[in-house]
C-alpha cells in the first residue's frame, strides 16, 4: 500500500498500478538433438541490483543451477 516509508532494507520501491510492462520471454526450453533441453534464463536488471553485486550474482547463478530440471542445461542472459 502507498504511501510507504523506505527504510534501511528497502532497494526499491515499485508501484505496480502504474507500471504496466508485458515481459513474456522470460525463460526458453530448446530440443537438442540429442535429447536434452538447454534452459535460457533472461534476467532484466535494469536497476542494477544484480550487477552491482557479485554475491547476489553468484546466489542466482547457484539458485538457478540447483532449480533447473535435471536434464538441461542453464544458461543465463544478463540485460541492463
Amino acid at each position: 500500500m502507498f504511501p510507504v516509508t523506505s527504510d534501511l532494507y528497502t532497494t526499491y520501491l515499485l508501484d505496480l498500478s502504474k507500471n504496466k510492462i508485458k515481459v513474456d520471454d522470460f525463460a526458453q526450453l530448446k530440443n537438442r538433438k540429442s535429447g536434452l533441453f538447454n534452459f535460457l534464463v533472461k534476467i532484466i536488471d535494469s536497476y542494477g541490483i544484480i550487477s552491482g553485486s557479485t554475491k547476489s550474482k553468484d546466489t542466482l547463478e547457484k539458485l538457478i543451477s540447483v532449480l533447473k530440471p535435471a536434464n538441461t542445461r542453464s544458461f543465463i542472459e544478463y540485460i541492463s
